[in-house]
């Protein structure tokens, strides 16, 4: 079983199965993440998209919150995808904060596609655009 992280920016959708939707990034040079929780992710993923995650990464807004990934473009919010109304919610307050389009992407084991799906829907008509990464399954637990 692969995991999934969704990732919703303004520009592109991908879901697994939409032809409409492309894909994310390689993970073969993701070593050290099989277990790694969402702050790990989003300096991953923010090197991935060509950031050094030290600049983008965790970036406190004015009311002290703190932005996920914060590119001169979007606001983005990690999550995992059972937490799908949160993050849309705290993606669309960072991009008003920081005057950027909102962005999320949502951790997701491969059966939770329906919290996809549903993101999917809103963000459609919020005019955010998804976008789903494979991630390796965690290790088991000895």
């Amino acid at each position: 079983m692969k995991y999934v992280i969704a990732l919703i920016i303004c520009g592109s959708y991908c879901l697994a199965d939409d032809p409409q939707i492309a894909t994310g990034y390689d993970i073969s040079d993701a070593v050290g993440l099989r277990n790694a929780y969402e702050p790990a992710w989003s300096a991953w993923i923010a090197t991935q998209m060509g950031y050094e995650p030290s600049e983008v990464c965790e970036v406190k807004t004015f009311d002290g919150s703190r932005v996920d990934i914060l590119t001169p473009e979007l606001a983005i919010e990690v999550e995992w995808s059972y937490k799908w109304k949160e993050s849309i919610g705290q993606a669309v307050l960072y991009g008003i904060e920081t005057d950027r389009r909102p962005g999320i992407i949502l951790l997701s084991r491969g059966k939770d596609m329906k919290y996809l799906h549903r993101c999917q829907i809103v963000c459609t008509k919020l005019n955010i655009q998804l976008r789903v990464q494979e991630v390796p399954e965690k290790d088991a637990t000895p």
